[in-house]
């Protein structure tokens, strides 16, 4: 059930911990503009070595009169320092993933290689959905924050800066009228 306000939200047809009987109503990541900062900050570090040799320095206290092999090696390990940067950015982007579907909301937090957290509730524990966009940024591209509080013990879910957080929100209330007019069991 594809819906032309989604565009930004792309649906997903599974994930890890989904269920069979589990229809996914809206997968999401942090906005694409997010990425912004540090996708220059890697294009300013990567040019970094050649503005270094266009600049001659004369009488250079600093000089450590390395061996073009030395400079090759030091070159070589600050480009794989700042690519391994650029990569660790983008599976944070990519692989941090906000997920509601027809029973539940999950959240899936990564945080290197060889640590996520899974975290869910299902769709008649949540209480309370708030959305917030502040700032130029986040009204000119539309992205926001969604709030999502829970019953009990359970833990409330923050999607941080995720496309259209208005409609998301409307999407889960609309998804929590229906479970409520069902009466489903906890």
């Amino acid at each position: 059930m594809a819906d032309a306000n989604l565009d930004s939200i792309k649906q997903f047809p599974h994930f890890e911990t989904q269920s069979a009987d589990e229809e996914v109503i809206v997968f999401s990541r942090a906005h694409l503009f997010t990425n912004l900062w540090w996708i220059v900050l890697v294009i300013i570090l990567l040019l970094i070595p050649s503005a270094l040799k266009l600049v001659e320095f004369k009488d250079n206290p600093f000089d450590l009169a390395l061996s073009a092999g030395s400079q090759f090696i030091l070159t070589l390990a600050w480009y794989l320092f700042v690519i391994s940067f650029a990569f660790q950015r983008f599976l944070l982007w990519f692989f941090n993933i906000y997920i509601i579907t027809n029973k539940r909301v999950v959240d899936i937090d990564f945080y290197h290689l060889f640590y996520k957290e899974i975290s869910s509730t299902t769709i008649n524990h949540v209480q309370d959905v708030t959305h917030r966009r502040g700032g130029v940024a986040q009204l000119l591209f539309d992205y926001g924050d969604l709030f999502i509080q829970t019953a009990g013990t359970t833990p409330n879910f923050e999607f941080h800066a995720i496309p259209k957080p208005g409609l998301v929100q409307k999407k889960l209330i609309a998804l929590l009228k229906g479970v409520k007019m069902m009466g489903l069991p906890d």
